[in-house]
């Protein structure tokens, strides 16, 4: 990681930067995370398999970036409002906290996503997630990734306080295991909001083929 990020100091006109790490552990990236990138044009950033130990401060500096693919085991209120409010483009974000949040998330009309069209939430602790009135006002896609052991049996707090654009919820467990139970919660979550977003429920086999992994 440390040479990886020696070599990117040099591409400032880099583009799309894809960091894939194989196998089933993540590599901890705080390696990359410099306080100056200098690839500031950069549209498009993913990590497969690394994970920050917290939202790199830098993130916030990537005003051109469309879609962000971000592994961090602490993400703060604050982080997501930078995210929210400092990248104006953004149309597609995959969040994955892994284990226990540190603090709730919450997201509505002052955290910013004006343009994001598809969110990608994977943490167990649904619950610490909650939506607000205005949240991500062009939102058409959520996709949410749960551990059937570790899921603590809850939805999203407040999505029906989502846009009349969302048009499907897509749920993807890693077990069999309490596939009614899961259904069963957000059903009743998605009744809930006024269009009725369709609900989809599947297994997550190494990679869904429907949307490229981060």
């Amino acid at each position: 990681m440390a040479a990886l990020s020696t070599s990117l100091d040099k591409l400032s006109n880099l583009k799309r930067l894809q960091v894939y790490c194989g196998g089933s552990v993540y590599w901890c990236g705080d390696a990359l995370s410099s306080p100056s990138p200098p690839f500031l044009n950069l549209e498009r950033l993913g990590h497969s398999g690394c994970t920050f130990s917290r939202v790199p401060r830098w993130i916030g500096c990537l005003r051109s970036l469309r879609d962000l693919r971000l592994g961090a085991k602490e993400v703060l209120q604050e982080d997501v409002d930078i995210i929210g409010t400092k990248l104006p483009s953004l149309v597609y974000l995959a969040l994955r906290i892994p284990g226990i949040p540190t603090g709730r998330i919450v997201i509505g009309g002052s955290t910013g996503f004006p343009c994001l069209k598809t969110f990608w939430f994977d943490c167990d602790r649904m619950s610490f997630l909650t939506f607000e009135a205005g949240a991500m006002p062009a939102l058409r896609q959520m996709w949410l990734r749960l551990d059937t052991g570790g899921w603590d049996k809850a939805a999203p707090v407040g999505l029906r306080h989502l846009p009349a654009s969302l048009e499907k919820i897509t749920i993807y467990r890693t077990e069999e295991a309490n596939h009614e139970l899961i259904r069963s919660v957000f059903e009743e979550a998605a009744d809930a909001h006024p269009t009725r977003p369709a609900l989809r429920l599947g297994l997550y086999i190494a990679r869904c083929r429907e949307e490229d992994d981060y």
